[in-house]
């Protein structure tokens, strides 16, 4: 299980200082209108990408941000979290109503890989149970993003249609 206070102890007090400042301001902007907005606010983020970082970003009824959950592997070539801890770390977030899961792909190309698919349904399996909805799944690097709806929109509606309608709860949502 990952502890992500460990994560961010290898961060000096500025460092530190300045991630709580860009989450702020984040925080009090407008809504957010499309995921062009959402990676352009996720590359700002003050992270280490030589290495994959898992985003959570999560969006209250009015569809502004907050908060940004962040989990860094340490690996260069794939991201492994808990999603346990991830769905607990959520339930934390005052005022949730929907998330956009990222990650970054260090050494380029935005390609869903299966791995990929697999953890987003597993976090899409998981929020039913919160009452959430996951509006997408994004990789980026630093010039290119892509959607895992836009895609993989076929093999993914088809699996979000089945999880609605077993769970009488409309757990994914295009934004």
């Amino acid at each position: 299980m990952m502890d992500r206070t460990k994560i961010l102890s290898h961060l000096t007090k500025e460092e530190l200082l300045s991630l709580i400042q860009q989450k702020d301001s984040f925080m009090k902007s407008n809504a957010i209108k499309d995921r062009d907005e959402v990676v352009s606010i996720l590359r700002t983020q003050n992270v280490g990408y030589d290495k994959e970082n898992l985003f959570v970003v999560v969006f209250n009824r009015q569809s502004n941000i907050v908060d940004i959950l962040i989990y860094q592997s340490g690996c260069k070539d794939a991201i492994k979290f808990d999603v346990d801890l991830v769905l607990k770390d959520i339930l934390r977030v005052p005022n949730a109503n929907a998330i956009i899961m990222a990650h970054n792909h260090p050494e380029g190309g935005v390609k869903h890989s299966e791995a990929d698919l697999i953890s987003t349904m597993q976090i899409a399996a998981g929020i039913h149970l919160i009452g959430l909805s996951l509006w997408d799944s994004v990789v980026f690097d630093s010039f290119d993003y892509s959607s895992i709806m836009t895609d993989n929109r076929k093999t993914v509606l088809k699996f979000f249609k089945d999880i609605n309608k077993a769970f009488k709860h409309e757990v994914f949502k295009e934004i």
